[in-house]
């Protein structure tokens, strides 16, 4: 005979909610970060001029210039400096880790 003392499935969503949350949240703040460390500085409003925002299981990092996508894209007359993209693989291995960690205490 199996006898329950305490059933902790109920709240199991909003636990994985709120640490799964805090994973993104600190990866997307890592992206900003090493991405402030690769952009192209000629006066500093594109490295200046970002949105970050994590909300709940989403978060961007948006560069609000309207030059940022030929800066990282390049055009005819530059080259590409893709420090987004760059900065996103950069984080990306950090952020399963997490991610497989929150799985195996579940």
């Amino acid at each position: 005979m199996i006898k329950i003392r305490m059933n902790k499935l109920p709240s199991l969503p909003s636990t994985i909610d709120a640490v799964v949350s805090d994973a993104i949240s600190k990866a997307v703040n890592d992206v900003a970060a090493v991405a402030d460390g690769d952009t192209p500085v000629d006066t500093g409003h594109l490295k200046n001029d970002k949105e970050i925002t994590a909300d709940g299981l989403s978060g961007s990092v948006h560069w609000l210039s309207d030059y940022a996508l030929h800066v990282h894209e390049g055009t005819r007359y530059q080259p590409s400096r893709p420090f987004a993209a760059n900065a996103v693989e950069k984080v990306a291995p950090s952020l399963e880790q997490s991610l497989h960690e929150i799985e195996g205490r579940l």
